[in-house]
Formats: structure tokens, sequence, C-alpha cells
């Protein structure tokens, strides 16, 4: 009888093993193919002070996607790869409604992010973070897609994950389990654990059509303004079932 409990018992945490065993190769994965496309956003202010740090992606050519709230009053933009020098930044298109600006930096070479809509995704799925949270550069973390919020029921979503994600996520990228990316890190709830949220890839090329062509300096106020979108949106979402 002894024997045949622990059989049986054994079971279920070979399978556990198993699974995580195969959940560390796909987090590696994409941490090897998305890393790539993934940069350290650096704002200085006008007397060349370090003013804050964020994460971006790279989406095309010299093109990189972060939030319009990283680069808050920043009147000098630096991006910084994994292995290459520091690149100078020129914001070119925001839409701070959405919190999605984006920025020109020229002789940037990463590799750019294979784009999933946002709309496919579904509850549950694995989805992985990789940001500079609290300054730690290019960080890893997992999680699944927790819900999908919608403003209106065929829109792209807001996507709740938890993923864990920090000051200075803000800005970097949310992929499956492919390395495809299918958000970008935003925010957080406030006095909350493993809720945040992630803007959806659709908006990007919303910006790219509609965004307004600036080059100048994003302000507090004006996010604010954009703040109040994404907080109703999520307090009136549609939510998936």
């Amino acid at each position: 009888m002894s024997v045949r409990l622990k059989t049986i018992f054994l079971l279920p945490i070979a399978f556990f093993a198993l699974a995580s065993f195969a959940f560390a190769q796909d987090a590696s994965k994409v941490f090897k193919k998305a890393s790539r496309s993934v940069v350290v956003v650096y704002v200085y202010d006008d007397e060349g002070k370090n003013t804050s740090q964020g994460s971006g992606v790279v989406i095309g050519k010299g093109e990189v996607v972060t939030n319009c709230h990283v680069i808050e009053n920043g009147e000098k933009i630096t991006v910084h790869t994994k292995t290459g020098q520091p690149k100078t930044a020129t914001l070119f298109r925001a839409d701070w409604e959405k919190d999605v600006c984006l920025l020109n930096v020229p002789g940037l070479k990463s590799k750019k992010a294979k784009i999933r809509p946002s709309n496919s995704l579904k509850i549950g799925e694995s989805v992985y973070a990789i940001g500079s949270p609290e300054g730690m550069d290019y960080s890893l973390s997992a999680g699944l897609v927790s819900q999908l919020r919608r403003d209106k029921k065929d829109s792209p979503p807001i996507i709740q994950t938890d993923a864990s994600v920090s000051s200075g996520s803000s800005g970097g990228g949310l992929f499956d389990k492919k390395g495809n990316l299918v958000g970008i890190v935003s925010f957080v709830l406030e006095e909350a654990q493993n809720i945040g949220f992630a803007t959806p890839v659709e908006w990007i090329e919303e910006v790219r059509v509609s965004g307004i062509e600036t080059d100048s300096t994003i302000s507090s106020e004006t996010l604010i303004a954009g703040f109040r979108l994404l907080n109703l949106i999520l307090a009136n979402s549609l939510v998936d079932s």
C-alpha cells in the first residue's frame, strides 16, 4: 500500500516539474528574441540632469514607441540598446490621451519587434514583460493575460496582466510566448498586487496615422488630461468572458 501511495503522489510532482521546465524554456526563448527590440529611455532637463528613466520598443527603422509619461517634461531624450552606444531621440508623434508617443532615433540599428494584434489575445495566455523596472535594465517578468478591457465591443483592449511591472517598466514591451509584441506596458493599479496594464499595439499605428506631429516637450498638465481617458475606459470597461 505504501509503495502505491508513493507512486500516485509522485506523478503530479513529476508533471509540475516538467511544466515548470517548459515554462522556463519558453521564457528564455522569448527574452532572447524580444529583448533585442527593447531599449532603455533616459530623459534629461534643460540643465542636462537625468530626471527619469523608462523603456521603449523598436517598431521600425529608427523608430521607437514609448509612453508619453516616460518623457514628461524632457528637454533631451536618449535611447540605450543592449550593445550599442546611446542615441539621441526626438519626439515626432504623440497621442497623450492614449499615452503613446513615437520617437525618431537616427542611426538606431536594433531589430524591430514583430507585432501581433492585441485583439487576438485570449484570457489566460502567457505573456512576458521586458523593461527597466526601478532602473534594473532588461528585466524579464512573466504572467498571464488576466483580463481584456475595452470601451467598445470590438475596440482593441487594454490588457490587464499579473506579470510584475513597476516604475521604469513603462514603455516596455509585453510579448506573447513566441516573442511577438502584443502591448506596451503602461501603468499599474496603485495599492494592489500584480495588477498591471498594457495599451494595445493597434494604437501604435493609429498614432502613426493620426497622432499629433510634434517635437515639443510634453507637460504634466497635458498628461493629466490623457490619464482621465484611460481611467474612464477602465472604470466603464467591457470585459471578455
